[in-house]
């Protein structure tokens, strides 16, 4: 078996893994530096349909440390890449601890005298923020695109709703994907389950909250709901016209209850000498 390669996302826009516990991560990381690819993002390489993503996902025995395993497979399969199990790990940062993934790795888990591995350069100007479809549980209804006041969402030629512009998306709004039927929305910054990516295991609990957050949003005539919303979006088609304080008030209405909010660190400029793609 070939040597393991190491693809770690800090998902620097975000404090989802606790900084101690990421800082502990890099040093571990530290006692192979030469087999480590540090993103800060794998959601802007997605959302760019950067190359790398190709190029990582032919590597033999590599281990991906992210998020959520359904996240990450959905990730890439929204770039057009099938991840092969039989080659790559995926490993969860956000449930598994730093000496667990040591152990995992065959890594000493508090090593002596390491420099941890440097912080990777954030090359989104913000956070890459939009839903990727769970395609073994979309049914392609359209209740997302007739939702969606953004054009994030466009239905192709053969009926399938696919994200086209995912950049479109309203940070911090994941109101599509709380009113999903199937729950088939995946937004891999949400704190919560099962949005964050997290498997589904009671499908009936998770079922009864859709319908409930389908009446908050839409009301009791779901159908006559997203026919004003659609008719909305036809008249906001000039992306420059849309109201910044409108959609605040809207992702800040559909985030609904959560016990902790989404944290993101603030906007910090591209580099202008180079980009992460290119280290």
């Amino acid at each position: 078996m070939a040597t393991p390669q190491i693809l770690y996302c800090t998902c620097a826009h975000t404090q989802l893994v606790p900084p101690g516990e990421q800082t502990q991560l890099r040093t571990i990381l530290g006692q192979i530096p030469d087999r480590v690819t540090c993103i800060s993002d794998l959601c802007g390489y997605v959302a760019r349909k950067s190359p790398e993503l190709w190029t990582w996902a032919e590597t033999d025995n590599l281990h991906i440390i992210a998020c959520y395993p359904r996240s990450v497979i959905q990730l890439f399969a929204a770039a057009g890449i099938v991840l092969d199990p039989t080659r790559v790990t995926l490993i969860n940062p956000r449930t598994t601890t730093p000496q667990a993934i040591a152990a995992q790795l065959g890594l000493d888990p508090n090593p002596s005298g390491i420099p941890p591995l440097a912080s990777p350069p954030i090359v989104d100007a913000a956070a890459p923020w939009f839903p990727v479809i769970d395609r073994t549980r979309c049914v392609d209804c359209k209740q997302c695109l007739n939702f969606c006041l953004f054009d994030t969402y466009t239905e192709t030629a053969d009926g399938r709703v696919e994200v086209s512009q995912p950049l479109n998306c309203k940070l911090n709004c994941p109101a599509c994907a709380r009113i999903c039927p199937e729950a088939a929305i995946i937004f891999p910054k949400y704190p919560e389950a099962p949005i964050n990516g997290e498997n589904i295991s009671d499908e009936t609990a998770v079922k009864e909250q859709i319908k409930v957050n389908v009446e908050e949003i839409l009301g009791n005539d779901i159908y006559a709901a997203l026919a004003r919303r659609k008719a909305r979006s036809k008249r906001k088609l000039i992306r420059t016209n849309l109201d910044p304080a409108r959609a605040d008030a809207e992702r800040t209405h559909y985030l609904g209850n959560l016990s902790e909010p989404v944290v993101f660190r603030p906007t910090i400029p591209p580099p202008t000498t180079h980009s992460e793609e290119e280290n």
